[in-house]
């Protein structure tokens, strides 16, 4: 069954050389962005759920591991020191093992299906249709934990930029919260 798993991270592996490194983080990444001048989610959670996808393959993978095309899943203790706990994503990646593990991945995103190279950002981006495929086996308390922290980091992000916009506390993560969402690469879906 490890096997399923194997294959589709040799598939990555044989093109690493096409992709960027992903240089933020689940907590560095905005989880909205600006559009018109407004702040906007950001379209789906594939900036939350692709560095699992991403840890499950290569949890099995040496070479895919040494490459670090994604950085690594923050800890629980970084989640806390930022100021929303996360404390499932080892969870989430066990259920990703094994859904890749002991299921065949659907045709239309199995083989080289299941992942492109980000337009613009270049990166490793699993194709949307994999991520729902793999979101839908999720334990549905663990789908619950993922959207409750999109919820809470698209808060907590707004409440940044209201401050910012009108002259309170400008913290240094609002600021660059603005200036990073042009170039942020998690709008992937």
């Amino acid at each position: 069954a490890a096997s399923r798993l194997a294959a589709f991270g040799a598939l990555i592996r044989a093109r690493l050389g096409e992709f960027r490194k992903m240089r933020d983080n689940i907590i560095q990444t905005n989880a909205l962005v600006r559009r018109d001048n407004k702040l906007v989610w950001r379209n789906g959670i594939s900036w939350l759920f692709s560095p699992h996808i991403w840890t499950a393959i290569a949890s099995s993978d040496q070479g895919l591991a040494d490459s670090r095309l994604f950085p690594d899943l923050p800890t629980v203790e970084e989640h806390l020191h930022n100021g929303i706990c996360f404390a499932h994503s080892d969870a989430i990646v066990s259920s990703i093992r094994d859904t890749l593990s002991n299921h065949e991945i659907p045709p239309e995103f199995a083989g080289d299906q299941g992942f492109e190279k980000h337009r613009s950002m270049g990166i490793l981006c699993f194709k949307g249709g994999l991520q729902d495929w793999l979101m839908e086996r999720l334990p549905s308390h663990l789908m619950d934990a993922l959207n409750k922290y999109v919820q809470q980091r698209c808060q907590r992000e707004r409440e940044d930029a209201h401050h910012e916009h009108h002259g309170g506390g400008h913290s240094l993560r609002s600021r660059d919260m603005i200036t990073r969402s042009a170039r942020d690469p998690s709008g992937i879906r």
